[in-house]
């Protein structure tokens, strides 16, 4: 018998989510979002002493049309038609070259007749607020899972928009932050998200317990920008304004559309958590272009 675990490890789930399951043909990051998850009994537990182990791929709106499509081609071929399954074509094994994106995307709008033509993997991270679990990755909706007590994961619903915070957007369908901040002591959970559509180029939420919209507000910076990460304080939400932009126009350049552009310099935001519910955008900047 395998030996008992100690009487002072404390119980649940411990989980970690990753993209799994990409082509050769795509980049390793376009892979679907998968959950690993790693199940402590309790110690008084009668069903199972021993820890578990599951791995479950997020059932997300793109993984959906995947197999609706695996039907009618299944379907085509009893009836002696022979049809290659479709499923969504990554982009990040393209890079740096823009014109392998953007076919990639065209032809995913062309298969799923869908303007959401990159695929909403939920690959990136995981975010907790009250007992609802998000997956999360930067251009896409979330995703909700559930995890039972034998660590079976459900996938709840896909293309959330959180009280209508995450709004339509072409391509992705729309942007939500995966790294947020909670507030360790008013529970309060903070995602800043960015676009490259349309001013404000940066947006940001602020949560309740089980993701209720507490407000939202806009943060006007000079070009559209990759916010990977955040930080907050009791005061304020910290926002990087680094050099790393969104340029739609270099996908025609044959360019990755994330680059590195010096001039566009550097800055710390410090936007108010208090009265920004009116999407003010109010902020405190500091140029960090000229520090070593």
């Amino acid at each position: 018998d395998a030996p008992a675990l100690p009487s002072d490890l404390p119980p649940g789930c411990l989980l970690r989510i990753g993209p799994n399951g990409a082509s050769k043909e795509d980049g390793f990051l376009d892979g679907d979002g998968m959950i690993h998850c790693i199940t402590l009994p309790p110690s008084d537990s009668t069903e199972n002493k021993q820890p578990m182990y599951t791995a479950t791929y997020v059932q997300t709106n793109g993984r959906v049309l995947e197999e609706e499509m695996a039907k009618v081609s299944a379907a085509a071929q009893e009836g002696g038609v022979a049809v290659e399954p479709v499923k969504f074509k990554g982009t990040l094994g393209a890079a740096p070259n823009g014109w392998p994106m953007l076919k990639n995307l065209v032809e995913n709008g062309l298969n799923f007749q869908t303007l959401r033509c990159q695929k909403d993997t939920c690959n990136t991270a995981m975010a907790l607020s009250g007992k609802r679990i998000l997956a999360l990755m930067e251009q896409s909706r979330p995703s909700e899972i559930s995890v039972s007590k034998d660590g079976s994961i459900e996938t709840l619903g896909s293309m959330l928009t959180l009280d209508g915070v995450v709004t339509d957007a072409p391509i992705t369908g729309g942007n939500f932050g995966a790294h947020g901040r909670t507030d360790a002591t008013t529970g309060e959970r903070v995602h800043v998200s960015y676009n490259s559509n349309e001013k404000p180029f940066v947006r940001v939420d602020a949560f309740d317990d089980n993701w209720a919209l507490k407000s939202s507000w806009g943060v006007d910076v000079p070009a559209p920008i990759m916010v990977h990460d955040c930080a907050m304080s009791s005061k304020y939400v910290i926002i990087c304004d680094f050099p790393l932009t969104i340029r739609p126009k270099r996908f025609i350049q044959n360019q990755f559309p994330v680059e590195y552009e010096p001039d566009h310099g550097a800055r710390i935001g410090l936007s108010p958590r208090e009265g920004n519910g009116n999407g003010n955008g109010d902020g405190i900047t500091s140029d960090e272009s000229s520090r070593e």
